[in-house]
């Protein structure tokens, strides 16, 4: 490493890509090639920006000062960088997690000119890295269909899954692209993979397009592969199939993963609650209930696991130890609406009705139970402002003198 200073472009690109396709990371050797690659970036041609940021994106080295200046030289180039070379470098700052707009502004145009020279595997990468940073640009995503509709038999399964997971991760709704992907999906679903699997119903759920046939045949794939479901994964499922199944379906799919196997996750159980509230069957809401406690382990960072007035037995096979809680927070085993995002406003609620009695003072009771759950945990406080109301908040707090109190909830639309 003592003369890797004298190395050229190239010869600086060359190790780290040996290391990061054997997957062996030297952090030694790595801080060598990143300082030697800052001071002769210049020399750095469209493959070699690409080459370096791939090995660093595949051993999981974030090096943010080397990817500035690799972004700075590929916005200078981009037009050199051919339809490979711009996709590879897309995913590998997709991968790091790193958000560079001039960078993304750079690839999208280049893109755009040349979208036609795409292959589908680039198209479909191209899409999952603007959506794995979160940069929604609809020009390009839908630059992106048109030939993705013309390719679709050429896609594989892990191909269909990242686009349409994109599309929906970006709120971006293409109906000729949604069919083309439908009709390639059912014709090779028995290829698919758990996460395949999943991730398309998903999407499709996401972005609200319900297709029977497809939904069906995922279902169908699922069952056997129950076991090789990632955690999350029948979450998502049974959610989707919410999303367009009549309820005497849905639980039928639900009890038949169930009797396949499936090793539910507190939220897997909890999806089915809101159903089974909304049509009043207390039936099989206490068959969910009797679930999480035989069935779901609970993880400490759901937390949603109170201990109280349920009754229900406590799993000694938790993750986490509930026999402190009783006295700390009434309650049940487990907060209703497990499966909502909104666990947290569920918990309190659940806290509110236990503690709570009907009376002429129940409205200041129902506020002086709100602060006592928010003091619970430190992490028990609630917060429902977000984005430019958030931000709007924040002016306003920081711009008058308050009374020196701490603000625990706001209440409104």
């Amino acid at each position: 490493m003592c003369r890797i200073g004298l190395f050229d472009a190239q010869n600086l690109a060359n190790p780290a890509w040996a290391f990061a396709t054997v997957g062996v990371v030297n952090q030694p050797l790595m801080q060598a090639i990143s300082s030697a690659v800052m001071t002769k970036i210049s020399n750095f041609r469209a493959q070699n920006l690409t080459n370096t940021a791939w090995s660093f994106a595949t051993l999981i080295v974030l090096d943010e000062p080397l990817l500035d200046v690799i972004a700075g030289a590929s916005v200078l180039s981009i037009a050199s960088f051919i339809p490979l070379e711009l996709t590879n470098l897309a995913w590998s700052y997709a991968t790091l997690g790193v958000n560079n707009g001039p960078l993304l502004n750079a690839m999208s145009s280049s893109a755009l000119r040349r979208i036609e020279e795409f292959q589908s595997f680039n198209l479909s990468i191209l899409a999952w890295s603007f959506a794995r940073v979160g940069w929604r640009d609809i020009p390009l995503m839908h630059a992106i269909a048109a030939p993705s509709i013309r390719l679709m038999c050429s896609y594989n399964s892990q191909e269909v899954s990242n686009t349409v997971w994109a599309f929906a991760t970006l709120s971006c709704e293409d109906e000729p692209l949604m069919d083309a992907i439908a009709a390639c999906a059912l014709r090779r679903i028995g290829l698919f993979t758990p996460q395949h699997l999943t991730n398309t119903a998903w999407a499709f759920a996401e972005l609200c397009v319900w297709n029977g046939p497809l939904m069906a045949a995922i279902s169908a794939a699922a069952m056997p592969k129950i076991e090789e479901l990632r955690f999350g994964d029948g979450h998502s499922l049974i959610w989707s199939l919410e999303r367009g199944l009549d309820f005497n379906a849905w639980w039928s799919t639900f009890e038949a993963l169930v009797l396949r196997g499936l090793k539910p996750d507190v939220l897997d159980v909890g999806v089915m609650l809101p159903g089974c509230e909304g049509l009043r069957s207390a039936w099989h809401e206490r068959r969910i209930w009797r679930l999480m406690v035989d069935l779901a382990p609970l993880r400490r960072d759901v937390q949603e696991i109170v201990a109280g007035t349920s009754g229900l037995l406590r799993s000694h096979t938790a993750y986490i130890d509930k026999h402190c809680l009783p006295a700390s927070l009434s309650g049940a085993s487990v907060a209703r609406h497990g499966g909502h995002a909104q666990h947290k406003l569920a918990m309190l609620v659940q806290h509110v009705e236990a503690s709570v009695a009907r009376g002429p003072y129940v409205a200041e009771a129902v506020l002086d139970s709100v602060i006592d759950f928010s003091k619970k945990k430190f992490n028990y406080w609630l917060k429902v402002a977000a984005d430019r109301k958030a931000e709007m908040l924040d002016d306003v707090l920081q711009s008058e003198e308050g009374p020196g109190h701490r603000l625990r909830l706001e209440l409104g639309p």
